[in-house]
C-alpha cells in the first residue's frame, strides 16, 4: 500500500513538473491529484504566488489531465476520468459532458494545436474501439479491434489480424495489410507518405 501511494505521488509530482514547463510560470494549471484519507482523484488548481486549491473535489478511481486548448486549460477543456471501472469525459467544473460511459477512453488530440474543433478522442465499447469529436458525436460507422492515439496525422487501426490507417474523419488511408506496425512517430510518417 506505501509503494503504491508513494508511486501515485511521485506521478502528480512528475506530471506537476511537465505541467509547469508546458504551461509556463503565470498561467493557472488544473491538475490531477490524490487524496490519501479518501483514496480517490480530484483536481487542484495551481495558480502563481498562491496554495493550491481544490477545484473538483476528489471522487474518481483514476483521473488524467484536461486537454489543451492554444497550449492552455480552458473552459471548453475536457478531462478522462474513471469511475466504478467505466470511463467518462468531465468539463473543468466536474460535469460528466456526454453522459455516455466507455470500458476505456482516450484524451482528445489533434493534429492542429490551436484548432480544437478537428479533435479527436479513442473510446472502446463492448470491447470494440470507436472515434469520438469533441461534443462526444461517433466520427463514422465503422469500429475497430483496435485503435492508437493520433500520430503525423493518422491513427493505427486494426482491422481483426491487420493493421492499417485511418484519418481524423475516419477515412481509411491505408488498407489493412500489415500484421504489425510500430508507434514510432518516424515509421508512422513513413507510411503517411503513402497517402
Amino acid at each position: 500500500m506505501r509503494k503504491n501511494v508513494s508511486l501515485k505521488l511521485i506521478s502528480v509530482f512528475a506530471l506537476g513538473l511537465f505541467i509547469n514547463s508546458t504551461y509556463g510560470q503565470d498561467t493557472p494549471k488544473l491538475v490531477p491529484y490524490f487524496d490519501n484519507a479518501k483514496s480517490k482523484w480530484g483536481y487542484q488548481e495551481f495558480s502563481p504566488g498562491s496554495m493550491p486549491k481544490t477545484k473538483i473535489e476528489p471522487r474518481f478511481d483514476l483521473a488524467r489531465p484536461f486537454s489543451l486548448r492554444a497550449g492552455v486549460v480552458t473552459n471548453s477543456s475536457l478531462a478522462v476520468v474513471k469511475l466504478e471501472n467505466k470511463y467518462f469525459y468531465i468539463d473543468v467544473n466536474g460535469k460528466d459532458v456526454f453522459g455516455e460511459k466507455f470500458d476505456f477512453a482516450g484524451p482528445f488530440s489533434t493534429d492542429e494545436p490551436f484548432d480544437f474543433k478537428v479533435a479527436v478522442a479513442r473510446v472502446k465499447v463492448n470491447d470494440q474501439y470507436r472515434l469520438i469529436d469533441s461534443t462526444g458525436k461517433r466520427i463514422g460507422e465503422q469500429s475497430y479491434d483496435h485503435l492508437s492515439d493520433l500520430k503525423g496525422g493518422l491513427i493505427r487501426a486494426k482491422f481483426g489480424a491487420k493493421y492499417g490507417f485511418i484519418d481524423l474523419s475516419g477515412r481509411i488511408r491505408i488498407e489493412a495489410q500489415f500484421d504489425l506496425v510500430g508507434e514510432r512517430r518516424c515509421v508512422v510518417q513513413v507510411l503517411a507518405d503513402q497517402r
